[in-house]
This record gives C-alpha cells, sequence and structure tokens, in this order.
C-alpha cells in the first residue's frame, strides 16, 4: 500500500506527465459559492414546482392517473443511469483536470450513450409490455425512450459545464426546462389532457432543454470535433461500467423503502414514508448543489496537491455538518407543523417518520463529500462496493423493521445505513488517502444544535415564523462562542 507521500509524489508526477491545463485556482472559493447558489436556485425550485404538478395531478385525475404518472416517472428513472453508463462523472473529473481533453470526450460519450440508450429503450419497452400494464401507460414508456437518450446526452454537456465551473447555464437550462414543463401541464390538465400528454411534455421539455446545452456548450469550447477516439472508448469502458454501477445501486437505495413499505405494508403506510421523503428530499438539493460545485476543484486537487485535495474535503465535511446539524434539530422541533400545514392532518402519521428520517441528511451530506474524494482519487471500485454493501444492509433491515413499525421502520433503516456508510467509507479514507479529523469536526455544530433544541423545545408551538428565526439566532449564537473557524 503506497503512503501518503508516496500518493502526493505520484499524483504531482501525473499531472505534469498528463499536461494538465493550470485552470482556475484551487483556492476559488467565490466561485464555488457563486456555483452553489446558481444550482441551488434551480434545484429547490424543481421540487417546488413538482410539488405543484403533482397536486394538481392528482386533483384532475384522481388516484389512478397519479399512480400511472408517478409509476412511469419512477420506472423510467432506473433505466437512467444505466443509459448514462457513468460517464457523466468521468468526464467531469478528467475534463477538470485539463479543459483540452474536452473534444476527446464528448464524442466518445455520445456514441457510449447512444448505444447504452438504445439498449435501455429496448429493456424497459419489452419489461413494461410483459408486465401487461395499460395501453397508456405502455405508450407513454416507448415515448419515454426518446427521454432517456436526451436525458443522456444532456447529462454528458451538463458534466462539461460543470468541469468548465459553468454551473449558471446548467441552473438556466435547468429552471427552463422546469418552468415549461409545469406551466405546460397545468395548463394541458386544465384542458382536459391525460397522462400520455402530460408525458409529451416532460419529452418535448427534455428535447428543448439538450438543443439549448448543444448551443450554450459551443460558446464554452467553441466549435466540436465529432471524432470519435476508439482507444480512448477502450479505456473508458471499465471505469464507465463501476460508475454505471454506482449509480444504479445509489438509484435503488433511495427507491427500496417505498417499494417494499407498498409491499409489505400497504398503499396508506407507503403514502406517509413519501411525505416526509419529500421534504427530506428537498433538503437534499442545498448539499447536492455544493457538491456539483465542488466536484470539479477537487478533481483538479487531487491532480496537482494532496494536501489541497486534503484541506478542501476537511473544510467541506466541517461546513456542510454546521448547515445539516441545525436543520435536522429544526425539522425535528416542528415535524408536527410542517406535516399538517403541508399534507393535512390525515398525515399525521408522518409525524414521527420524518422527525427520524431527517436525521439522515447529517450522514448524508457527510457521505456525499467522501464519495467525492473516492472518485476523484480514482477509486471508484470502492465507492460502488461500499454503496452496494449499504444497499444490502438497507434492505435486510427494512425486512425486520417494517413489518413491525411501517414507515417510522424504514426511516431508521435508512438513518442507520447511512450511518455505516460514513463509517465504512471514512476508515477507508483514513488508511488510504487522508485523515479527517471528523469527531473535532462536528463537536462544535453538534453542542451549538443542542443548545438550540433545549432551549427551543419549550417554545416549539409558538409558530413557525416566531420560532424558526429564535432558533437560528441561538443556534448561530452558540457556535460562534465556540469560535468554528
Amino acid at each position: 500500500m503506497a503512503t501518503r507521500s508516496e500518493i502526493r509524489d505520484s499524483t504531482s508526477l501525473q499531472g505534469s506527465e498528463r499536461g494538465f491545463s493550470e485552470g482556475p485556482s484551487v483556492n476559488s472559493l467565490p466561485r464555488l459559492i457563486t456555483n452553489t447558489f446558481a444550482l441551488l436556485l434551480a434545484e429547490l425550485i424543481q421540487p417546488l414546482f413538482s410539488v405543484i404538478l403533482v397536486v394538481a395531478i392528482s386533483r384532475y385525475l384522481g388516484p389512478t392517473g397519479l399512480g400511472q404518472y408517478s409509476f412511469i416517472i419512477t420506472y423510467v428513472a432506473i433505466f437512467e443511469p444505466v443509459a448514462a453508463f457513468g460517464l457523466r462523472e468521468i468526464i467531469t473529473r478528467e475534463v477538470a483536470k485539463d479543459h483540452t481533453a474536452a473534444d476527446r470526450y464528448l464524442p466518445t460519450a455520445f456514441l457510449f450513450g447512444t448505444l447504452a440508450t438504445v439498449l435501455c429503450g429496448v429493456v424497459m419497452s419489452v419489461v413494461v409490455w410483459l408486465l401487461s400494464y395499460p395501453q397508456e401507460v405502455l405508450r407513454a414508456v416507448y415515448l419515454m425512450a426518446l427521454y432517456v437518450f436526451c436525458s443522456t446526452l444532456k447529462a454528458y454537456l451538463f458534466a462539461f459545464f460543470q468541469a468548465f465551473e459553468r454551473l449558471k447555464q446548467t441552473a438556466l437550462i435547468s429552471l427552463g426546462e422546469t418552468v415549461f414543463r409545469v406551466a405546460g401541464s397545468l395548463l394541458l390538465l386544465t384542458l382536459g389532457g391525460q397522462v400520455l400528454g402530460l408525458i409529451s411534455l416532460l419529452v418535448a421539455g427534455r428535447v428543448l432543454a439538450l438543443l439549448c446545452a448543444l448551443v450554450m456548450v459551443r460558446r464554452v469550447m467553441g466549435s466540436i470535433h465529432y471524432k470519435i477516439d476508439l482507444s480512448l472508448a477502450k479505456s473508458l469502458f471499465p471505469q464507465a461500467a463501476t460508475f454505471c454501477a454506482t449509480s444504479l445501486v445509489f438509484i435503488l437505495y433511495w427507491r427500496v423503502d417505498l417499494l417494499m413499505l407498498t409491499q409489505m405494508s400497504g398503499l396508506a403506510v407507503a403514502g406517509y414514508y413519501a411525505a416526509s421523503y419529500r421534504i427530506f428530499d428537498v433538503c437534499t438539493f442545498l448539499f447536492n448543489s455544493y457538491i456539483s460545485a465542488y466536484y470539479p476543484q477537487q478533481a483538479r486537487a487531487y491532480a496537482t496537491s494532496l494536501t489541497e485535495f486534503e484541506s478542501s474535503a476537511t473544510k467541506s465535511v466541517k461546513f456542510l455538518s454546521i448547515v445539516a446539524l441545525p436543520l435536522a434539530m429544526g425539522f425535528t422541533l416542528v415535524a408536527d407543523q410542517i406535516i399538517i400545514l403541508l399534507y393535512g392532518r390525515t398525515f399525521e402519521g408522518s409525524i414521527l417518520t420524518l422527525q427520524i428520517l431527517i436525521w439522515s441528511i447529517v450522514p448524508f451530506a457527510i457521505v456525499r463529500v467522501y464519495s467525492v474524494c473516492l472518485v476523484t482519487s480514482l477509486h471508484q471500485s470502492f465507492d460502488f462496493a461500499s454503496n452496494l454493501l449499504v444497499l444490502l444492509v438497507n434492505v435486510g433491515l427494512n425486512l425486520f423493521l417494517i413489518p413491525g413499525w411501517g414507515a417510522v421502520g424504514a426511516s431508521i433503516s435508512t438513518l442507520a445505513s447511512l450511518c455505516l456508510f460514513v463509517v465504512i467509507q471514512h476508515l477507508f479514507i483514513l488508511r488510504r488517502l487522508f485523515c479527517v479529523p471528523l469527531l473535532a469536526l462536528l463537536w462544535k455544530p453538534l453542542v451549538s444544535t443542542a443548545i438550540m433544541g433545549v432551549v427551543v423545545f419549550p417554545f416549539r408551538t409558538i409558530g413557525l415564523y416566531s420560532l424558526l428565526p429564535l432558533a437560528a439566532v441561538i443556534y448561530g449564537a452558540a457556535l460562534l462562542s465556540l469560535r468554528p473557524f
């Protein structure tokens, strides 16, 4: 096993041998902040608009229409990472190191994406046909094959924007696509449209987003030379297969709870979990936006300076923990008010589920930073293995907890498996890369969060608009008194 100094020397040598362009400084904090907030704006608006659309579909088309629409979206989502073939992460990592490599990776990625999409389109169409779904669902899934193709190519183009740290462009495209889809769907529903029409609008929006991305990437890269590099394609295949498998396992991990609840506890219990999960999902967009901006900088750091690579990871864990811990405590204190405000009293069964599930954002934030470290340091095989192990643990816990605890059991399984995920990745990084002083990073925001919880708890019934500012002030004061920076 190589020592840390050997890794540092080897990465510096790799950078000089490959002729990496220097690009922006790794210490480009303003760009990181700008890109994070640009993505955060777009990615926060998307789930909010999706909630509006789901409510409208349920009112116009009823449970059957909403069920069909949700099934189509969820079913196709399983095939998207397979079609993308894991190349988005590789493109971002390699082009972030050397911007001149963009011309080699784009046409090769398009070749992989086209072949994988054709295969996925055939498989997902045959499977849904064999399951004897209604004709409207079958037609919609057939149409979604075009959606998967456009999504794959768009993902590759977004990877180039991410590598060049032009994330404002991706945010603008995503925001425009969301507005087009939701506004068009609402109009269609008022005119008597059905599920197939909604899916058609979804596909049209994705086609337009792809065209916009092609135009914008030409402005960033200039003219694109569509010459396929067969030697590059051959070398990419084993790496891409690992990333593809990791993405597929990741998606299955976040969908297995709901699928198992539906089969083991019924649709009503699954609905309680889904209501809580929607809130958790919105919260994760904050951390995903940061990671999207952070990834290319970390890729360059690994190629040039292991010291900077280690420092950036440590600071990211610290920053995200400072945000995640009070967020989890805040939602725990006001879970009842949030659930009743959004869903009504019929969803009171979601309150305890949310109070447990929301704490998953803490290990989730750390796992996202650790995963970037593993991928950018070429340890994606271990990242896949750890993802697969945690998926199996989550399934096992669900089998044990769901029969007696329902949605609460599923939320416990998610939290426990994510904590295990942190431990596994932390030990690997400690052994192979560098030491992350996790306890030293967490204790100050953890103590500040505990103080906030104790002080605010007696006042938790005063109302959200008064309670949330009070909690923020108490947490901020407690954290600053401990001098976290």
